[in-house]
């Protein structure tokens, strides 16, 4: 077994007081802010360096550390320096921001000032945090903005044995840092006696939860087929947060002895949650976690992604007896100093590299990250219509209760026709519901869809770039391929499109359609470019579109909110509104026009194993819409062009070899 602690850690903790201590300037530091443990882990190491290098004295805050459920730091570890408690830490004493280049440089990508804004109101909030530092200590007092850590440096503190790289000055920090207190010792050690591990044993962490809204997440047949190669037969300690994946592991493997302490009832890790949990369920969710961690750092051998918190910990506490899932060894000093966005991208490299290089008959689960054009397999559709069928009967649910008209519209109406369900090829549900009904819909929806679906509109979902609702199922990913590096709320969704009243006059009409595409494009620039002039295009062949155009918009995202574009097009959308006019419709198509009669007498149709409302006279509204409309032969069913999603999972919280997107053959 490993020894992750040094034999003279005392002696070395006294040492690094004394030297603390000696220093006049201090630096009040607050862990425990918004990131996960082992994320806040690495920033307090940094911190503490940092100090050292200039000769500072590093104070803690942690009373309201989000790993903590009473005294934060002390609440799991032995106190290794000087604590304070005054509150105004928790709001002032913030991690320092991007700089100014780089905040630019976000401003230009992103086509929005919310960067500039963010920073500006952060430099407000660090002043204020300043001057009451400075009142309430009466000397000048650094925070956390103040720190600028650089790891790629060499460091040298001889006072406390460290000279050389960051590998090594964090692994001597942690000998510092690192000691559990008495009780939470001795819980840990009864934690541990229950899964009666071996003497010998291979660790591993194979991580679900939210950590796929981060990174691309390998599935449990990669690790196994590494564990093969390094370790065959030997006992394996698993590190997870979802027993779904123990168990997958413990199927894939049958002839290894595998050992965890997550519990079954767990389903995948979220930051969120585990810091809005009361003290006892948050103390006995942490002590579990460093019994864990305890015991991966007593094993062997250790496998692990540098894409997560806990694996990258164990990884620099035992190298150089590890195994490096998604990163070369020669690359792992370079990885161990990078933030999670820049780790991720090289886990991505190197993986796509490994799948180029490896021959298609021969090649390793890992190949896998190869990017490819796929189209749906019958597995995925049936699993992904189930999935829309859920989200259906809750919509349906609520309009019900709520008497909040609705009706069938697009491919969804030509399914109800024809099929009575969703169409075979097709891969997602419209819905439209005139702008009155809409509203109530968005009101009422939030608190009527429980934890497991959640309404996505440019309100709730900021970085949506849509103009429409959807209601997306949680711990589920479909990933737009025009917005695949768009942060918004990732689930399988169902569309629901407000229905306005569009002008009779032809022109008009026109004039309204075209404002309201212009005024959609401004909305979708907020979040990507997608044209071809006045910007970096994130697609391959972008639509045509005239370099006027092109500027406007620029110009418009730059100026406005993007709150501001969405309530212009609301507007543009519902000029007509207070008009009698013949026909409503989805302003930004032309194929969606319903007569008022026809919106006002609806049917209930069976679609599925449910029933959902469309114009009695469904054949009439489609073919005055699509006046070709016929059902498809097979032959024209072969033509139709996939919509295959950048990612698709039907449970983020475990991952499933058998489920793909087109970067990972995982559903992460």
């Amino acid at each position: 077994m490993n020894t992750h602690t040094s034999p003279a850690a005392p002696a070395l903790r006294d040492r690094y007081r004394t030297l603390n201590e000696s220093f006049r300037r201090k630096l009040v530091y607050h862990v425990g802010i918004d990131a996960g443990f082992f994320a806040e882990y690495s920033y307090l190491i940094a911190a503490m360096l940092w100090c050292l290098q200039h000769k500072i004295r590093f104070v803690l805050y942690a009373d309201d550390a989000n790993f903590g459920h009473t005294y934060g730091w002390r609440d799991y570890f032995e106190p290794f320096c000087e604590e304070v408690h005054e509150p105004f830490h928790s709001r002032y004493n913030r991690h320092r921001t991007p700089s100014w280049p780089r905040i630019f440089r976000m401003v230009r990508q992103q086509r929005s000032l919310n960067p500039l804004r963010w920073k500006l109101k952060s430099l407000w909030r660090d002043a204020i945090g300043r001057l009451i530092a400075w009142h309430t200590y009466g000397e000048r007092t650094l925070l956390n903005h103040h720190i600028d850590f650089d790891p790629k440096a060499p460091i040298s503190i001889p006072e406390l044995g460290i000279e050389g790289d960051y590998l090594t000055a964090f692994n001597r920090m942690t000998d510092i840092v690192w000691h559990l207190r008495p009780e939470v010792k001795a819980e840990c050690q009864r934690l541990s006696k229950e899964i009666t591990l071996p003497e010998h044993y291979v660790g591993c962490q194979v991580r679900g939860g939210d950590k796929v809204t981060e990174v691309n997440l390998l599935p449990p047949a990669c690790y196994i087929h590494t564990l093969r190669q390094v370790a065959p037969g030997v006992p394996v300690f698993l590190l997870t947060d979802d027993y779904r994946l123990y168990e997958s592991l413990r199927q894939m493997d049958p002839h290894r002895s595998w050992y965890t302490l997550c519990q079954p009832g767990e389903q995948g890790y979220v930051n969120s949650t585990f810091t809005r949990q009361q003290g006892a369920t948050k103390a006995e969710q942490m002590t579990r976690f460093l019994a864990s961690m305890e015991l991966l750092l007593r094993a062997d051998h250790f496998v692990g992604s540098i894409t997560t918190g806990p694996s990258l910990f164990v990884l620099k506490r035992l190298h150089p007896h590890i195994t490096l899932m998604d990163c070369s060894p020669g690359q792992f000093a370079q990885a161990i100093c990078l933030p999670i966005g820049a780790r991720g991208a090289m886990a991505s490299a190197f993986l796509q590299q490994e799948a180029v290089s490896q021959q298609a008959t021969t090649r390793p689960p890992q190949a896998a990250m190869k990017q490819e054009q796929r189209h749906y397999t019958p597995e995925e559709l049936h699993q992904l219509h189930g999935v829309l069928y859920e989200i259906l009967e809750q919509i349906v649910r609520i309009c019900k209760k709520h008497q909040i008209p609705y009706f069938v519209i697009g491919g969804t109406a030509i399914g109800a026709l024809y099929d009575q369900a969703i169409l075979p090829w097709d891969d997602d549900v419209d819905l439209g519901m005139l702008r009155e009904d809409y509203n109530r819909f968005l009101q009422i929806a939030p608190q009527e869809l429980g934890d497991s679906y959640f309404l996505s509109t440019v309100e709730s979902d900021p970085h949506s770039p849509y103009y429409f609702a959807k209601v997306k199922k949680e711990h589920t990913c479909f990933t737009d391929p025009l917005f695949p590096e768009v942060k918004m709320h990732p689930g399988i969704f169902v569309d629901i499109f407000p229905f306005d009243r569009i002008p009779d006059n032809k022109v008009l009409r026109r004039l309204q359609h075209e404002a309201v595409k212009f005024v959609n494009c401004c909305l979708m620039g907020k979040e990507a470019w997608l044209w071809p002039h006045f910007g970096t295009c994130l697609v391959p062949n972008p639509s045509r579109r005239g370099r006027l155009a092109c500027l406007l918009n620029r110009l418009i995202d730059t100026l406005l909110s993007k709150r501001c574009i969405y309530r212009m097009m609301v507007a543009l959308q519902s000029a007509f509104n207070n008009r009698h006019t013949l026909y409503y419709n989805n302003v930004m198509t032309v194929t969606d026009r319903i007569t008022e009669t026809q919106v006002h007498d609806l049917i209930e149709l069976p679609f599925g194993p449910l029933h959902l409302t469309a114009p009695r006279e469904l054949e009439a509204f489609l073919r005055h819409n699509y006046p070709r409309l016929h059902r498809f032969t097979p032959e024209e069913v072969q033509q139709l062009v996939s919509h295959y999603p950048a990612k698709l999972s039907f449970d983020t919280r475990i991952i499933n070899p058998s489920t793909t997107d087109s970067h990972d053959t995982s559903s992460s």
